[in-house]
């Protein structure tokens, strides 16, 4: 039992609880997301098994002998992957198990992707033409908090880098200018914070945009067509638009400002020219396009000159008057303007053409006698002149007035009352006097010039126009013919509204004011008059009035005296043509008057007698009455700084003490609203804010000394404080957290930091004391720490379970990213080092048995600060070398004397190794030097066979292979040794057998070819000789025949051949030659065959037909 104990305890003690992680660790995670469960060990003595769990069900086992940590990787696909994950963690020795150590679980939640967003366009329409600006508007659900979008065209996100990269928060909205690129198909998406994680929502359903070009522009044109027009001739603007286009309306530009937007054109546009329709104009039309009306291009410009008819000429008369007595004479003068070249005057009387003139100057004359009958009347002229080279007539000139009488005396003229300027509303009275000595028949009255009829005038100055020259006369009758007066003197009548009222203010403005404050009441005279004096009024009675001429005047008013309150208002007087006349009274405006509020108090939180550079004062201010207070403004040396609402009676200010200029007395006043104006309080007592700086932070010395540290690390970091400074304690922090105090020695302290952290940042402070305060320094310089580099990866190729001595091996390592060096590792010792700087590093091996083992890599990087440091190795991989099946033997199937062309032999090929096993045997034909330079294979269930025809060579050479199972793989053998087999070439070989068959057989031909040739020349002289060639044959069942009878002479010896033949058991062949009588005129052979008659035989022994051969 001892050893027993003695035995687990160190097992036991080693069990402790591993280490569980979730990489990446997130809050919650979505479908789609890669995982990483890391389980981790602090044990190397003893061989473990490691398993991981979701809901207590295992999903994943590993084993591990070297390797702290074992990690297990999925992607999550559906709901059942959430839930709580643990590892446990199994120790081993000799076959005794310990008890599972199970690490703390983690719970992985996982969240559905948001809902899509609607996507809209501003405008929509069913199709947009180049250039409009359109508005893509994602619109996320009312219930989503986004925090950026994403804008898609055909699946791909349209962000210009130069504008808005993928990562940019964007607003509700993307502006295209839309080109012919636009069209396509647009989505978008927005990304929402879940649980401190970005997820993005689904895509939005697609929306088409279609941009089209601008229809084809029309024609614009003007009728009639001049090169200048006069003002009041109409012009008729249209617009020509291609024959091809459907129109839904015109549209009629004047430099680029549509002129009748609310009329719809289908034609043309009628113009009244004047002054204002000079200029440039297009003309437009509107189509329908996709159910949308899509406006065409603008025409090219036509320009439209106005000018004015040419000016009235002026005729005047050669006299001051326009009463002539009958039988003087008048001259009547044309004058045309300066700028103006005329080629013709005319003259007109009562508007009727009296006379007409050519001339090329600006003056025309022409004499009228009043001795003629009608010569009084009224007379003007025209003339004619050329612009922009067309005729233009002039405007009628002034009409000129001819009077033939003499004139009575003039009459006087009176104005009743009598004053030198009257105010809208009162009434005067004109009157006329003739002179004694004329018996009046009636009385005029004129007004400007123009008559007005009335034995007594009134004028009512209600009406403006009423105001002006009056004069009068009279007229008597003589002869009948009443003959006018010369008109009287003039008398002026000037009117003027009733003086504006002023206007009055306070300044300030306050609807209600405190006790002690000036208030300035201003009034103001309206622009465009003039005062002599100003008048205030106190509930109507006037208070103060004063002489000016000045347009504002000011009363000021103290309130400290609360007679003062009460309803003000004003009014003024001024004098016009020596009439003093006042205006209305201005409105009313109210003073109201009330004490000022209390004093509040003031205090600091925290309360120190110094405060340091950096920090945040809360600064309250309250009163007792909290119903009453709005706002609270905070004072530092009398200048406000800030204000505050106040909430239950309070406020609070968070001063930040952003350096020593924030030290100085600080106080603050509330506010209170009273008749809705806000009246600030008595100030609160004044306090004291010191302000210094920071300690300057310490020195930090490291052991050992890098630029950069490793998670898992320890360092000795000494703390040193300033010469200078008076110090206490030094401060280590982790993460801005104290981690350690340690009491100053001489200003320093060492402390050692064990198992840097990744996240962790580490600092030091030290304290000082400063008017009672213990005031900490600045953070030292932060001591870097990073993770260790990842581990690479290593890879066989090919992937073996074992292999073959001789084979070559590739081995990559990779995922090194950017290093400086590789090493590769077999069994722990390095079998490679290299310095390249490419990312990966591949090494051939050809294996040998001594290349059993377990391969590593490492790669050499440099960190921050020139640090060089060694990553992790690779995850080990195997490798087991082992030697082929041993080689077979090759032997022949039966022993072979001697061999030859054509000879067959059969090879045969066995192992000794599972002789009953049937596999794959390979037989090869080796050339020089024993290479193989043939191929075969044969499968048999016990050894491989080959049958090979020999050739006509010298010598041949073969070997053989199998194929065999080692550990699961399939390889081939080694060769077998090498067979030679010796050839012995024979005379009468079958080649040379079938040469001389050949060599006979072509001569043979040669002769009968001669033959022919010599016989068909002989015969060829014969000029009407027919060929006919017979054939004839019998069978065993039929009789004998003798050959075919002919009534030549030589057909019995060749039938006798034919017999002789026939009991050699031979095919004999009979060519008969007849003449053809019937073709006796014909210059050619005619051939044709036939078959002999059957005839009676007594000879039955001939087996075969029998051929004979006649000639003729």
């Amino acid at each position: 039992m001892l050893v027993f104990g003695i035995f687990f305890f160190p097992l036991c003690a080693l069990a402790s609880e591993p280490q569980f992680d979730l990489e990446p660790n997130y809050q919650v995670y979505m479908f789609g997301d890669k995982i990483s469960l890391r389980c981790c060990h602090h044990s190397t003595d003893f061989i473990w098994q490691l398993r991981f769990y979701r809901a207590e069900t295992e999903i994943h086992s590993a084993q591990n002998s070297s390797d702290v940590c074992s990690v297990y990787s999925f992607v999550i696909q559906t709901v059942q992957d959430r839930g709580p994950y643990q590892c446990a963690i199994w120790a081993g020795d000799n076959g005794i198990n310990s008890e599972p150590s199970r690490s703390k679980s983690i719970t992985m939640n996982i969240a559905e992707f948001p809902e899509a967003p609607v996507i809209l366009l501003s405008p929509s329409y069913p199709v947009y033409v180049v250039g409009e600006e359109i508005n893509v508007v994602c619109l996320a659900p009312s219930n989503q908090e986004v925090s950026r979008l994403h804008f898609y065209k055909e699946k791909k996100e349209i962000h210009p880098k130069k504008e808005i990269h993928p990562t940019r928060k964007l607003r509700d909205r993307y502006i295209i200018t839309s080109g012919q690129k636009t069209t396509g198909s647009y989505q978008c998406a927005y990304r929402k914070m879940l649980n401190d994680r970005e997820i993005p929502s689904k895509l939005s359903s697609a929306i088409n945009i279609t941009v089209v070009e601008f229809p084809e522009a029309p024609v614009i044109s003007l009728r009639p067509s001049y090169p200048v027009y006069v003002v009041g001739e109409e012009i008729n603007v249209a617009c020509l638009v291609p024959s091809n286009q459907e129109v839904s309306g015109l549209h009629l530009y004047k430099e680029g400002k549509e002129i009748h937007p609310t009329r719809k054109l289908t034609d043309g546009y009628i113009i009244t020219s004047g002054q204002e329709t000079t200029g440039s104009y297009r003309c437009a039309y509107r189509k329908m396009l996709n159910e949308r009306e899509i406006q065409s291009r603008l025409s090219s410009a036509i320009n439209i000159t106005v000018v004015d008819i040419p000016p009235a000429p002026f005729i005047s008369q050669n006299s001051s008057h326009y009463i002539f007595i009958k039988g003087e004479s008048v001259t009547l003068t044309c004058f045309i303007p300066n700028k103006y070249l005329a080629y013709q005057i005319e003259y007109y009387k009562h508007g009727i053409k009296i006379h007409t003139e050519e001339t090329n100057e600006n003056d025309v004359k022409h004499v009228i006698s009043t001795s003629a009958q009608g010569a009084a009347g009224n007379y003007s002229c025209t003339y004619w002149t050329k612009i922009s080279g067309r005729n233009m007539k002039s405007l009628l000139s002034n009409t000129l007035e001819i009077r033939i009488t003499t004139h009575p005396p003039a009459p006087s003229i009176s104005l009743s009352p009598s004053h030198s300027v009257y105010i809208v509303g009162e009434h005067v009275t004109l009157s006329c006097y003739p002179p004694d000595s004329y018996k009046a028949k009636g009385i005029q009255y004129f007004h400007e010039g123009k008559e007005i009829h009335s034995t007594t005038h009134v004028i009512y100055t209600e009406v403006r126009s009423s105001a002006g020259n009056y004069s009068c006369g009279y007229w008597i009758e003589t002869h009948n013919r009443n003959i006018n007066s010369m008109a009287s003197d003039y008398v002026t009548i000037v009117i003027t509204n009733i003086l504006p009222p002023p206007s009055i203010s306070l300044n300030p403005f306050h609807s209600i004011y405190i006790r002690g404050e000036t208030v300035t009441l201003t009034c103001s005279v309206p622009d465009g008059c003039v005062a002599n004096q100003i008048q205030y009024y106190q509930h109507g009675r006037v208070v103060q009035a004063r002489l000016t001429d000045e347009r504002t005047v000011m009363f000021v008013i103290s309130t400290n005296n609360a007679e003062v309150a009460g309803n003000y208002s004003c009014s003024y007087t001024t004098t016009k043509f020596s009439r003093s006349i006042n205006s209305s009274v201005s409105s009313s405006v109210t003073i109201i008057i009330t004490d000022k509020p209390r004093p509040p108090s003031i205090i600091l939180r925290p309360s120190h007698p110094v405060y340091l550079k950096g920090e945040f004062i809360n600064m309250t201010c309250s009163i007792y009455n909290h119903s009453i207070m709005t706002k609270v403004q905070f004072y530092k040396d009398e200048n406000q700084i800030q204000v505050e609402e106040a909430h239950d009676g309070e406020a609070t200010y968070r001063l930040f003490l952003s350096g020593l200029e924030a030290t100085g007395h600080f106080l603050c006043k509330y506010m209170i609203i009273v008749s809705g104006r806000e009246i600030l309080s008595e100030p609160s007592r004044r306090i004291q804010v010191t302000v210094m700086d920071v300690p300057n932070p310490p020195s930090v010395d490291l052991i050992p000394a890098y630029s950069v540290y490793l998670k898992g690390e320890s360092v000795n970091m000494t703390c040193s404080a300033p010469g200078n400074a008076t110090v206490k304690n030094i401060l280590y922090f982790k993460d801005g957290k104290v981690i350690h105090t340690e009491e100053a020695r001489e200003g320093k302290a060492t402390v050692l930091i064990p198992d840097l952290e990744i996240d962790g940042k580490y600092a030091c402070k030290y304290t000082t004391v400063h008017s009672r305060r213990e005031i900490p320094s600045q953070t030292s310089s932060l001591v870097r720490v990073i993770d260790h580099p990842r581990p690479p990866s290593l890879k066989l190729f090919p992937e073996h379970n074992i292999y073959i001595t001789e084979e070559t091996l590739t081995i990559t390592c990779y995922e090194c990213g950017n290093t400086d060096e590789f090493k590769l590792y077999k069994n722990g010792q390095i079998l490679h080092n290299s310095n390249s700087k490419n990312k990966i590093l591949q090494h051939k091996l050809i294996l040998q048995a001594s290349s059993n083992g377990s391969y590593t890599c490492t790669c050499i990087k440099t960190l921050s600060g020139e640090r060089r440091m060694e990553t992790k190795s690779s995850n080990p991989v195997d490798v087991f070398v082992s030697s082929p099946p041993p080689a077979p033997r090759l032997t022949l199937a039966k022993p072979v004397e001697k061999t030859e062309t054509g000879f067959q032999v059969t090879l045969n090929c066995s192992s000794a190794e599972y002789p009953g096993l049937a596999r794959n045997f390979s037989f090869r034909r080796m050339g020089e030097q024993y290479n193989p330079i043939q191929f075969y294979k044969k499968v048999t269930s016990v050894s491989g066979f080959l049958q090979w025809e020999v050739e006509d060579t010298d010598n041949v050479a073969f070997s053989c292979s199998y194929e065999g199972e080692v550990n699961g793989r399939i390889v081939e053998s080694e060769r077998s040794e090498i067979l030679r087999i010796t050839l012995m070439v024979s005379v009468f070989s079958p080649p040379l057998i079938a040469g001389i068959t050949g060599g006979l057989s072509f001569l043979l031909c040669l002769i009968v070819i001669i033959f022919f040739y010599m016989k068909y020349k002989r015969l060829s002289e014969l000029k009407r000789n027919t060929w006919r060639f017979s054939w004839y044959w019998k069978d065993r069942q039929r009789n004998p025949l003798k050959c075919p009878v002919s009534s030549f002479e030589g057909t019995e010896k060749v039938s006798k051949n034919a017999e002789a033949s026939d009991s050699l058991n031979m095919k004999r062949l009979s060519i008969a030659s007849v003449k053809d009588e019937d073709d006796m005129g014909n210059n050619h052979f005619n051939f044709s065959t036939f078959q002999s008659l059957a005839r009676e035989s007594k000879d039955h022994s001939l087996d075969e037909p029998c051929y004979s051969l006649t000639f003729m």
